[in-house]
């Protein structure tokens, strides 16, 4: 029978594991073929032994497979004697750690937006006539009152004589009618009929008049002239487009947000939009869509910003940044974050009898110095290296990130 073997030197590297376990297989190999009885009973406490230990041993699995086979390779020596006197020291990982605090922070939201006008009207003709003249340029400012073109009526004046002498007539005919009608002289029915042409002409003269003031069109309030379409000899009938006044004073700035964002956001919360050259825009939420877009199942809203020159378009890009209300959270680094067997987005942690605690995080906010998050409790020491090689309810040696951490000896 082949001498007992001493347990050799635990293997320190995976190749070192791989040969070693090589070697194991060939010398089982050559051990079964001789069908010894005592392999047999050795093969089934090595099981047990393994079985009961497999628990306790906290070292990367590599290595715990190189001791498994490393038993075996001694089990198949012949030895008889029992397995349970070998070392079952447990080793303790090293992790290095970092005390964190919960800070109140107040979330940032970026959305994608647009510069638009606060106010824009269609200016049409109200009359017929051709345009006699042109006061303002498309793209100018304009002001209220301001006229832009105005519309010659053929014999308009001469409308506006006959209507008033027609007027006069029916209004003296109207007077000598109620006094007849008074002494008992005339019937109603004729005192009717003249009042009829009374308010006839009397309309007539309104209609002139109407005329005459919408001959000439003016800008409803300060603005920009944005469209022009009448020239000088252009002929205009009622209701044709003749130009656009929009104002950019105050600004308004648009973006689409989403169902999540909306709850967070309410009228005058501050805002500031960064436009393409960099500049920076000022201003508070003005309007916030009751009702989502039934596309993109976002919501609008808007925001005021002053722009007293009117210099600024609409339709420029802009980077909005929201804030939303303060919070506490914790800033952590992105090489923290762990993922548990469920999937689920969380950190290590050391508790106070140096076990692992997992919590499960919300990420609300980014920056250039980490990530802000929610969901652990306001004060925790988090593992920031050797997360990846303990798992929750282990003990540890935690060594704080300031102090030189044994990791090194420990790793593979």
């Amino acid at each position: 029978m082949t001498a007992p073997l001493t347990p050799p030197t635990i293997p320190k590297t995976r190749q070192e594991a791989r040969l070693a376990a090589q070697t194991i297989k060939k010398r089982a190999e050559k051990q079964w073929a001789e069908h010894s009885p005592s392999i047999k009973k050795n093969i089934k406490q090595g099981r047990q032994f393994i079985i009961k230990n497999q628990q306790t041993w906290q070292s990367p699995p590599f290595i715990v497979g190189a001791i498994a086979t490393l038993s075996v390779l001694w089990i198949l020596s012949g030895s008889k004697e029992p397995l349970t006197k070998l070392s079952t020291e447990v080793i303790i990982p090293s992790v290095t750690t970092e005390l964190s605090r919960a800070l109140p922070h107040r979330p940032k939201i970026i959305l994608r937006g647009q510069t638009e006008a606060s106010r824009r009207v269609n200016i049409r003709a109200r009359t017929n006539g051709n345009v006699s003249q042109v006061l303002h340029e498309k793209g100018q400012p304009i002001f209220e009152d301001d006229t832009i073109l105005t519309i010659d009526i053929e014999d308009l004046e001469e409308k506006k004589q006959e209507a008033e002498a027609r007027l006069q007539e029916a209004d003296i005919q109207y007077q000598a009618s109620e006094r007849l009608i008074s002494r008992g002289h005339r019937s109603q029915v004729n005192d009717a009929q003249i009042k009829t042409r009374y308010r006839a002409a009397l309309a007539a003269l309104s209609t002139i008049d109407n005329e005459i003031r919408h001959k000439t069109l003016s800008a409803p309030f300060d603005g920009v002239l944005a469209t022009r379409t009448a020239e000088i000899g252009s002929y205009l009938k009622q209701g044709d487009d003749v130009a656009m006044i929009v104002d950019l004073h105050p600004l308004l700035i648009t973006a689409e947000v989403s169902e999540n964002d909306r709850q967070n956001l309410h009228l005058d919360t501050p805002v500031t939009a960064i436009l393409s050259d960099d500049t920076q825009l000022e201003g508070a939420i003005t309007y916030i869509a009751p009702s989502a877009n039934p596309n993109t199942r976002t919501f609008r809203i808007e925001a005021d910003a002053d722009n007293p020159e009117q210099t600024l378009p609409e339709g420029l890009s802009a980077e909005i940044h929201i804030l939303k209300d303060e919070t506490l959270a914790h800033l952590i680094k992105p090489s923290t974050l762990n993922i548990d067997d469920k999937g689920i987005i969380g950190i290590k942690a050391v508790n106070d009898k140096n076990q692992i605690v997992f919590y499960p995080i919300t990420i609300i906010d980014e920056s250039p110095e980490g990530l802000w998050v929610t969901g652990p409790p306001s004060t925790i020491t988090v593992v920031t290296v050797g997360q990846d090689f303990v798992i929750p309810g282990q003990t540890v040696r935690a060594f704080p990130a300031e102090r030189a951490s044994p990791l090194a000896e420990n790793s593979p």
